[in-house]
């Protein structure tokens, strides 16, 4: 769910650790951020992507991006 919008769906974490699949695929077209409804946690931000948004995790962000976290 974002600010400006709502998107409700199921994130399925692929092999890869970090990464998800949304069903219905994310379709909000800004970079927005994903909060879970159940207990309110960010679970990541929306980017936009060639082939529609796709979701980069809060665990994804901190690997690559270290410096967020201190």
């Amino acid at each position: 769910m974002s600010l400006a919008a709502t998107w409700d769906g199921i994130l399925t974490e692929t092999g890869t650790k970090g990464h998800f699949e949304a069903q219905p695929a994310l379709t909000l077209g800004d970079i927005a951020p994903i909060i879970a409804k159940r207990d309110r946690w960010l679970l990541g931000i929306t980017v936009p992507g060639a082939s529609g948004d796709i979701l980069l995790s809060v665990d994804e962000m901190l690997l690559k991006f270290p410096e967020i976290g201190k």
